[in-house]
Protein backbone atom coordinates (compact mmCIF):
# COMPACT_ATOMS: atom_id res chain seq x y z
CA UNK A 1 0.00 0.00 0.00
CA UNK A 2 2.60 2.29 0.79
CA UNK A 3 4.38 2.11 -2.70
CA UNK A 4 0.98 2.74 -3.89
CA UNK A 5 0.58 6.12 -2.02
CA UNK A 6 3.99 7.40 -2.39
CA UNK A 7 4.03 6.23 -6.40
CA UNK A 8 0.77 8.77 -6.39
CA UNK A 9 2.92 11.38 -4.42
CA UNK A 10 5.63 11.46 -6.68
CA UNK A 11 4.16 11.27 -9.81
CA UNK A 12 1.42 14.05 -8.86
CA UNK A 13 4.62 16.27 -7.90
CA UNK A 14 6.13 15.19 -11.06
CA UNK A 15 2.83 16.22 -13.33
CA UNK A 16 2.31 19.48 -11.29
CA UNK A 17 5.99 20.62 -12.59
CA UNK A 18 5.23 19.20 -16.17
CA UNK A 19 2.35 21.32 -16.54
CA UNK A 20 2.88 24.16 -14.81
CA UNK A 21 6.06 23.97 -17.49
CA UNK A 22 3.42 23.36 -20.15
CA UNK A 23 0.65 25.80 -19.15
CA UNK A 24 0.89 27.90 -16.58
CA UNK A 25 -2.54 29.02 -16.85
CA UNK A 26 -4.03 25.81 -17.11
CA UNK A 27 -6.83 24.33 -14.63
CA UNK A 28 -4.75 20.93 -14.25
CA UNK A 29 -2.76 22.41 -12.72
CA UNK A 30 -4.66 23.22 -9.25
CA UNK A 31 -6.37 19.80 -9.59
CA UNK A 32 -2.52 18.10 -9.90
CA UNK A 33 -1.20 20.64 -6.77
CA UNK A 34 -4.71 19.29 -5.08
CA UNK A 35 -3.76 16.13 -5.77
CA UNK A 36 -0.73 16.02 -4.69
CA UNK A 37 -1.59 17.40 -1.28
CA UNK A 38 -4.07 14.77 -0.88
CA UNK A 39 -1.07 12.15 -1.62
CA UNK A 40 1.21 14.01 1.33
CA UNK A 41 -1.86 13.64 4.09
CA UNK A 42 -2.73 10.31 2.52
CA UNK A 43 0.84 9.13 3.22
CA UNK A 44 1.36 11.18 6.44
CA UNK A 45 -1.66 9.16 7.63
CA UNK A 46 -0.34 5.31 6.21
CA UNK A 47 2.70 6.10 8.22
CA UNK A 48 1.00 7.55 11.37
CA UNK A 49 -1.48 4.68 11.64
CA UNK A 50 1.13 2.04 10.75
CA UNK A 51 4.69 2.40 11.70
CA UNK A 52 5.24 1.54 15.31
CA UNK A 53 8.77 2.65 15.47
CA UNK A 54 8.14 5.52 17.85
CA UNK A 55 11.29 7.87 16.80
CA UNK A 56 8.93 7.81 13.22
CA UNK A 57 5.55 7.46 14.60
CA UNK A 58 5.15 10.66 16.77
CA UNK A 59 6.56 13.20 14.78
CA UNK A 60 4.50 11.51 11.66
CA UNK A 61 1.19 11.61 13.91
CA UNK A 62 1.86 15.44 15.04
CA UNK A 63 2.48 16.08 10.82
CA UNK A 64 -0.97 14.54 10.25
CA UNK A 65 -2.67 15.78 13.25
CA UNK A 66 -1.67 19.53 12.33
CA UNK A 67 -2.04 18.63 8.45
CA UNK A 68 -6.17 17.57 9.75
CA UNK A 69 -6.41 20.17 11.43
CA UNK A 70 -5.75 22.93 9.26
CA UNK A 71 -8.18 21.45 6.49
CA UNK A 72 -10.67 22.02 9.57
CA UNK A 73 -9.91 25.39 10.30
CA UNK A 74 -9.66 26.60 6.84
CA UNK A 75 -13.00 25.27 6.53
CA UNK A 76 -14.46 27.24 9.49
CA UNK A 77 -12.75 30.29 8.50
CA UNK A 78 -13.72 30.33 4.92
CA UNK A 79 -17.43 30.16 6.18
CA UNK A 80 -16.88 32.95 8.69
CA UNK A 81 -15.72 34.67 5.91
CA UNK A 82 -18.26 33.86 3.09
CA UNK A 83 -21.13 34.73 5.62
CA UNK A 84 -19.42 38.09 6.81
CA UNK A 85 -18.87 38.83 2.98
CA UNK A 86 -22.36 37.72 2.15
CA UNK A 87 -23.91 40.09 4.78
CA UNK A 88 -21.37 43.14 3.82
CA UNK A 89 -22.69 42.72 -0.09
CA UNK A 90 -26.73 42.02 1.41
CA UNK A 91 -26.30 45.45 3.18
CA UNK A 92 -24.85 47.78 0.55
CA UNK A 93 -25.18 45.73 -3.22
CA UNK A 94 -28.67 44.61 -5.01
CA UNK A 95 -30.01 41.36 -3.95
CA UNK A 96 -29.46 40.06 -6.80
CA UNK A 97 -28.35 35.47 -7.08
CA UNK A 98 -24.69 36.46 -8.41
CA UNK A 99 -24.16 39.38 -5.30
CA UNK A 100 -25.40 36.62 -2.38
CA UNK A 101 -23.58 33.52 -3.63
CA UNK A 102 -21.40 33.88 -0.87
CA UNK A 103 -23.98 33.84 1.75
CA UNK A 104 -26.04 31.25 0.37
CA UNK A 105 -22.45 28.66 0.31
CA UNK A 106 -21.47 30.27 3.76
CA UNK A 107 -25.03 29.01 4.84
CA UNK A 108 -24.82 26.16 3.36
CA UNK A 109 -21.20 25.07 4.71
CA UNK A 110 -23.17 25.73 8.65
CA UNK A 111 -26.02 23.93 7.81
CA UNK A 112 -25.07 20.42 6.03
CA UNK A 113 -23.05 18.87 8.73
CA UNK A 114 -26.14 19.39 10.97
CA UNK A 115 -28.60 18.00 8.19
CA UNK A 116 -26.00 15.41 6.97
CA UNK A 117 -25.57 14.26 10.88
CA UNK A 118 -29.87 14.71 11.81
CA UNK A 119 -31.77 14.71 8.58
CA UNK A 120 -30.61 11.41 6.99
CA UNK A 121 -31.59 9.05 9.66
CA UNK A 122 -35.40 9.77 9.18
CA UNK A 123 -35.25 7.72 5.51
CA UNK A 124 -34.93 4.15 5.87
CA UNK A 125 -31.68 2.09 5.12
CA UNK A 126 -30.66 1.65 2.21
CA UNK A 127 -31.69 4.63 0.79
CA UNK A 128 -30.71 7.20 3.35
CA UNK A 129 -27.05 5.77 2.79
CA UNK A 130 -27.51 6.37 -1.04
CA UNK A 131 -28.77 9.90 -0.75
CA UNK A 132 -25.97 10.71 1.87
CA UNK A 133 -23.20 9.32 0.17
CA UNK A 134 -24.20 11.01 -3.32
CA UNK A 135 -24.56 14.26 -1.72
CA UNK A 136 -20.81 14.16 -0.35
CA UNK A 137 -19.12 12.22 -3.27
CA UNK A 138 -20.99 15.42 -4.99
CA UNK A 139 -19.48 17.73 -2.88
CA UNK A 140 -16.33 16.41 -2.65
CA UNK A 141 -16.14 16.88 -6.28
CA UNK A 142 -17.38 20.27 -6.28
CA UNK A 143 -15.17 21.60 -3.56
CA UNK A 144 -11.93 19.42 -4.75
CA UNK A 145 -12.79 21.49 -7.97
CA UNK A 146 -13.36 24.95 -6.39
CA UNK A 147 -9.76 24.76 -4.11
CA UNK A 148 -7.79 23.62 -7.53
CA UNK A 149 -9.77 26.87 -9.35
CA UNK A 150 -8.27 29.07 -6.29
CA UNK A 151 -5.00 27.50 -6.97
CA UNK A 152 -5.05 28.16 -10.29
CA UNK A 153 -6.11 31.63 -9.89
CA UNK A 154 -3.17 31.95 -7.44
CA UNK A 155 -0.61 30.56 -10.44
CA UNK A 156 -1.65 32.96 -12.85
CA UNK A 157 -1.58 35.43 -10.23
CA UNK A 158 2.01 35.02 -9.49
CA UNK A 159 2.88 36.01 -13.00
CA UNK A 160 5.30 39.20 -13.44
CA UNK A 161 5.66 41.20 -16.77
CA UNK A 162 8.60 42.08 -18.87
CA UNK A 163 9.37 45.45 -19.11
CA UNK A 164 9.53 45.28 -22.65
CA UNK A 165 5.80 45.46 -23.95
CA UNK A 166 3.82 47.22 -26.81
CA UNK A 167 0.57 47.10 -25.44
CA UNK A 168 -1.29 46.92 -22.42
CA UNK A 169 -5.07 46.12 -22.88
CA UNK A 170 -6.88 46.97 -19.54
CA UNK A 171 -10.45 45.11 -18.93
CA UNK A 172 -13.00 47.32 -17.98
CA UNK A 173 -16.10 46.91 -15.07
CA UNK A 174 -19.39 48.60 -14.36
CA UNK A 175 -19.10 51.96 -14.23
CA UNK A 176 -20.65 54.11 -10.89
CA UNK A 177 -23.50 56.62 -11.64
CA UNK A 178 -23.44 56.06 -15.38
CA UNK A 179 -20.03 57.86 -15.71
CA UNK A 180 -17.10 57.38 -12.90
CA UNK A 181 -14.71 54.90 -12.75
CA UNK A 182 -15.15 52.60 -9.27
CA UNK A 183 -12.68 51.19 -6.75
CA UNK A 184 -12.68 48.14 -8.76
CA UNK A 185 -11.82 48.97 -12.00
CA UNK A 186 -9.64 52.14 -10.71
CA UNK A 187 -7.66 49.57 -9.19
CA UNK A 188 -6.75 47.71 -12.83
CA UNK A 189 -6.71 51.52 -14.56
CA UNK A 190 -3.60 52.03 -11.65
CA UNK A 191 -1.83 48.91 -12.06
CA UNK A 192 -1.57 49.07 -15.71
CA UNK A 193 -0.10 53.10 -15.04
CA UNK A 194 2.59 51.98 -12.62
CA UNK A 195 3.70 48.99 -15.00
CA UNK A 196 3.55 51.78 -18.14
CA UNK A 197 5.83 53.50 -15.97
CA UNK A 198 8.01 51.55 -14.67
CA UNK A 199 8.69 49.96 -18.21
CA UNK A 200 9.24 54.09 -19.54
CA UNK A 201 11.83 54.44 -16.67
CA UNK A 202 13.41 51.56 -17.49
CA UNK A 203 14.08 51.35 -21.00
CA UNK A 204 12.32 54.41 -22.27
CA UNK A 205 9.88 52.18 -24.13
CA UNK A 206 5.99 53.55 -23.77
CA UNK A 207 3.88 50.89 -23.83
CA UNK A 208 0.78 51.90 -25.81
CA UNK A 209 -2.40 51.40 -23.61
CA UNK A 210 -6.15 49.64 -24.63
CA UNK A 211 -8.96 50.67 -22.46
CA UNK A 212 -11.14 48.15 -23.52
CA UNK A 213 -15.02 48.78 -22.22
CA UNK A 214 -18.63 48.97 -23.78
CA UNK A 215 -21.40 51.29 -22.46
CA UNK A 216 -23.99 49.25 -20.46
CA UNK A 217 -28.11 49.64 -20.45
CA UNK A 218 -26.91 52.04 -16.92
CA UNK A 219 -23.92 53.84 -18.08
CA UNK A 220 -24.08 57.36 -20.00
CA UNK A 221 -20.94 56.97 -21.47
CA UNK A 222 -18.62 53.84 -22.66
CA UNK A 223 -16.55 52.26 -19.95
CA UNK A 224 -13.61 52.72 -22.73
CA UNK A 225 -14.00 56.33 -22.23
CA UNK A 226 -13.98 56.53 -19.18
CA UNK A 227 -10.66 54.66 -18.38
CA UNK A 228 -9.33 56.82 -20.74
CA UNK A 229 -9.84 59.93 -19.02
CA UNK A 230 -8.85 58.51 -15.78
CA UNK A 231 -5.98 57.25 -17.34
CA UNK A 232 -5.07 60.76 -18.79
CA UNK A 233 -6.12 62.47 -15.04
CA UNK A 234 -3.48 60.26 -13.93
CA UNK A 235 -0.28 61.20 -15.97
CA UNK A 236 -0.49 58.79 -19.05
CA UNK A 237 0.30 60.31 -22.58
CA UNK A 238 -2.94 61.29 -24.46
CA UNK A 239 -0.98 59.64 -27.28
CA UNK A 240 -0.08 56.43 -25.83
CA UNK A 241 -3.64 55.22 -24.70
CA UNK A 242 -6.97 54.96 -26.89
CA UNK A 243 -10.65 53.55 -25.94
CA UNK A 244 -12.11 50.10 -27.39
CA UNK A 245 -15.63 51.38 -26.50
CA UNK A 246 -17.51 48.51 -28.24
CA UNK A 247 -17.25 45.71 -26.53
CA UNK A 248 -19.86 43.83 -24.74
CA UNK A 249 -17.75 40.81 -22.51
CA UNK A 250 -14.33 39.74 -21.58
CA UNK A 251 -13.92 37.65 -25.29
CA UNK A 252 -15.61 40.74 -27.03
CA UNK A 253 -12.91 43.20 -25.15
CA UNK A 254 -9.88 41.02 -26.61
CA UNK A 255 -11.75 40.46 -30.08
CA UNK A 256 -11.88 43.85 -30.52
CA UNK A 257 -8.44 45.00 -29.12
CA UNK A 258 -6.85 42.73 -31.34
CA UNK A 259 -8.16 44.88 -34.33
CA UNK A 260 -6.33 47.99 -32.25
CA UNK A 261 -3.32 46.00 -32.01
CA UNK A 262 -3.04 44.92 -36.06
CA UNK A 263 -4.11 48.52 -36.90
CA UNK A 264 -1.21 49.88 -34.79
CA UNK A 265 1.24 47.71 -36.55
CA UNK A 266 2.49 46.42 -32.65
CA UNK A 267 3.40 42.70 -31.86
CA UNK A 268 0.86 40.50 -30.77
CA UNK A 269 2.60 38.66 -28.38
CA UNK A 270 4.35 41.75 -26.94
CA UNK A 271 1.76 42.40 -24.60
CA UNK A 272 -0.27 41.41 -21.42
CA UNK A 273 -3.72 42.73 -20.29
CA UNK A 274 -4.57 43.60 -16.75
CA UNK A 275 -7.60 42.84 -14.58
CA UNK A 276 -8.30 42.08 -10.90
CA UNK A 277 -6.52 38.90 -9.45
CA UNK A 278 -9.78 36.66 -9.29
CA UNK A 279 -10.68 37.27 -13.04
CA UNK A 280 -7.12 36.36 -14.13
CA UNK A 281 -7.40 32.50 -15.12
CA UNK A 282 -10.71 33.26 -16.64
CA UNK A 283 -9.59 36.33 -18.66
CA UNK A 284 -6.51 34.18 -19.76
CA UNK A 285 -8.48 31.40 -21.42
CA UNK A 286 -10.63 34.03 -23.37
CA UNK A 287 -7.52 35.92 -24.68
CA UNK A 288 -5.99 32.36 -25.83
CA UNK A 289 -9.25 31.93 -27.37
CA UNK A 290 -9.08 35.07 -29.07
CA UNK A 291 -5.44 34.68 -30.84
CA UNK A 292 -3.68 37.13 -28.12
CA UNK A 293 -0.96 34.77 -27.08
CA UNK A 294 -0.49 36.95 -23.78
CA UNK A 295 -0.82 36.40 -20.25
CA UNK A 296 -2.31 38.69 -17.47
CA UNK A 297 -1.70 40.62 -14.35
CA UNK A 298 -4.09 41.21 -11.35
CA UNK A 299 -4.88 44.07 -9.82
CA UNK A 300 -5.77 44.05 -6.03
CA UNK A 301 -9.31 43.31 -4.94
CA UNK A 302 -10.19 44.23 -1.30
CA UNK A 303 -11.30 41.59 0.91
CA UNK A 304 -14.83 42.02 1.17
CA UNK A 305 -15.37 41.83 -2.26
CA UNK A 306 -12.88 38.99 -2.86
CA UNK A 307 -15.04 35.70 -1.75
CA UNK A 308 -18.30 36.60 -3.52
CA UNK A 309 -16.10 37.38 -6.78
CA UNK A 310 -14.27 34.07 -6.52
CA UNK A 311 -17.36 32.52 -6.16
CA UNK A 312 -19.07 34.05 -9.25
CA UNK A 313 -15.70 33.24 -11.35
CA UNK A 314 -15.32 29.56 -10.21
CA UNK A 315 -19.54 29.08 -10.69
CA UNK A 316 -18.67 30.93 -14.29
CA UNK A 317 -16.19 27.77 -15.14
CA UNK A 318 -18.12 25.41 -14.04
CA UNK A 319 -21.41 26.57 -16.35
CA UNK A 320 -18.85 26.95 -19.34
CA UNK A 321 -18.15 23.52 -19.05
CA UNK A 322 -22.03 22.08 -17.66
CA UNK A 323 -21.89 18.82 -19.94
CA UNK A 324 -18.99 17.60 -18.66
CA UNK A 325 -20.30 18.49 -15.10
CA UNK A 326 -23.58 16.50 -15.77
CA UNK A 327 -21.82 13.73 -16.70
CA UNK A 328 -19.66 13.66 -13.61
CA UNK A 329 -23.00 14.18 -11.87
CA UNK A 330 -24.82 11.06 -13.51
CA UNK A 331 -21.66 9.36 -12.96
CA UNK A 332 -21.56 10.07 -8.99
CA UNK A 333 -25.44 9.14 -8.92
CA UNK A 334 -24.94 5.34 -10.98
CA UNK A 335 -21.77 4.32 -9.24
CA UNK A 336 -22.89 5.08 -5.66
CA UNK A 337 -25.89 3.55 -6.11
CA UNK A 338 -24.25 0.71 -7.40
CA UNK A 339 -22.26 0.47 -4.43
CA UNK A 340 -24.15 1.16 -1.72
CA UNK A 341 -27.72 -1.12 -2.93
Amino acid sequence: MIYILLLTLFLSIGLSIISYKLNKTSIINGLLILLSIFAIIANLGYLAFNIHIKIINIPVMILFTITSSLLLLVYLIYTIILVTDGIVVWYYEKHHLANNLSLIMGLIMIIYPIVNHLGFNILPNPFSLVIERIIEFGLLYMVSVFIAFCISVIICNLNKPTLNQDYIIILGAGLIHGNKVGPILAARINKAINIYWQQIEKTNKHPFIICSGGQGPDETVSEGFAMCEYANQHGVNEADVTAEEHSINTMTNFERSSKIIARKHLKIDKGIFVSSNYHIYRANQYAKIAGLPINGIGSKTKITALSNSILREYFAIMLNHKLLNLLIGILIIITTTILYI
